[in-house]
């Protein structure tokens, strides 16, 4: 990806636009991360077209001549990068949609059970849990982590373990910070801040969530979420919560003004936290793919395949979904 950057718009502005852009979606980096695996539409673009450039002006004229075909104004569907669009999340957070899954599924969810194991039966397949407890099924959908997925199959099917155990994992830390309003100096009046790895800060960036979401903050309260870690700096997760918070401090008060310690401070630790779409991704899905065909009934869906966002992870339920409708 940086080569692709820094080839169009040289490698000072890759360093501070598209370094930064990689490190706040993948936590990654642009010198390691495969280009028609993270943002496949900007390849495309770019070998139907010839250049960016070209390809937006190309859509921009295909756009106005349907326009007068058809006598309508069509929505924007997007640039390069992805799909235009607005941030939007539910009012208290994304876990609202995992509990009305939930309830809505009611008991055919078996909770605080551990799939550890997965066998072949000639009519569908058994799941077996950390007691010993196996569930039976005609169809399969493995939905972990690859790393968690490569363990249930080691005694199925070594190859489709191995597969999985290939996709690298960057590790995360998420540090959600509460403060008083008036202990924080900036107006915090937008998105946050990405700060591109040649600064040598470790903080990726901040998202200002209480500016850009409802109901994140009581009266008088702000919240943040900043992110350290990625696959640039894994010795980040050997430093404490007092240094974390520290070193947050220390590197975001030059540029927001902290005038004291938050009033709430909830830190998670990711060890494998994003997937890494890193050169070769592609041959290393399709390998798996392949591995997985041999046997029928069985699927996998997760962010590590097509794409690390919760849109792409629908897209791909979906697909996976009229697939075991269609048996």
């Amino acid at each position: 990806m940086f080569d692709f950057a820094a080839r169009r718009i040289g490698r000072a502005a890759a360093e501070t636009f598209v370094d930064p852009m990689v490190s706040g979606v993948f936590g990654g980096l642009a010198r390691e991360l495969s280009l028609p695996a993270c943002f496949p539409v900007m390849r495309e673009m770019e070998m139907q077209y010839g250049g960016l450039v070209k390809a937006m002006v190309a859509r921009q004229l295909e756009k106005r001549r349907s326009q007068k075909k058809t006598g309508r104004a069509e929505k924007t569907t997007g640039g390069p990068a992805g799909p235009s669009g607005r941030l939007t999340s539910f009012k208290t957070g994304l876990d609202v949609l995992t509990q009305c899954l939930g309830n809505k599924l009611g008991t055919i969810i078996k909770r605080n059970q551990t799939a550890v194991q997965i066998q072949r039966r000639e009519d569908g397949w058994d799941i077996i849990d950390q007691n010993g407890i196996t569930a039976r099924a005609r169809q399969v959908v493995i939905a972990c982590p690859t790393y968690t997925a490569a363990s249930m199959f080691l005694d199925f099917d070594r190859g489709i373990s191995a597969a999985l155990n290939a996709f690298p994992y960057a590790p995360i830390i998420v540090v959600a910070s509460g403060h008083r309003r008036e202990d924080v100096i900036h107006p915090l009046d937008g998105f946050g801040f990405l700060i591109p790895r040649s600064q040598k800060i470790r903080t990726l960036g901040s998202i200002w969530t209480s500016s850009i979401f409802s109901e994140r903050a009581p009266e008088g309260y702000i919240q943040f979420r900043s992110m350290l870690g990625g696959a640039g700096d894994t010795s980040v997760n050997g430093l404490s919560d007092e240094q974390l918070w520290n070193t947050l401090k220390r590197e975001l008060d030059p540029l927001i003004g902290i005038r004291n310690d938050p009033h709430l401070l909830q830190i998670y630790r990711w060890e494998r936290g994003i997937p890494q779409f890193t050169l070769g991704h592609r041959e290393r899905r399709a390998c798996l793919e392949r591995l997985i065909e041999r046997h029928p009934g069985l699927f996998v869906v997760g962010n590590a395949y097509y794409g690390v966002s919760l849109n792409e992870c629908i897209k791909m339920a979906y697909r996976v979904s009229e697939k075991i409708l269609k048996k």
